[in-house]
């Protein structure tokens, strides 16, 4: 096994948290952030920075990956 891991820093903001979920908003950063299909994506923090009527995150992603086995290329577009 040859593991590679990135981390990834990502800020989101959101303008109103009535229609926000961030579950599944995380749910959809991790599908995003694998290139591979046997890449294996973790949410490894979630820092909530508050302001009035809204939000900001800070999320941290880690992407592991085993450079001898890396799967298909998955397609973005």
């Amino acid at each position: 096994m040859n593991l590679q891991t990135n981390q990834l820093s990502i800020k989101l903001k959101i303008k109103n948290r009535r229609n926000f979920n961030l579950q599944s908003h995380l749910h959809e950063m991790c599908d995003y952030s694998k290139e591979y299909e046997h890449d294996i994506v973790e949410v490894q923090e979630v820092q909530e920075v508050k302001r009035i009527n809204g939000g900001n995150y800070e999320i941290i992603i880690s992407v592991t990956r085993d450079l001898d086995c890396l799967g298909e290329p998955l397609d973005r577009y």
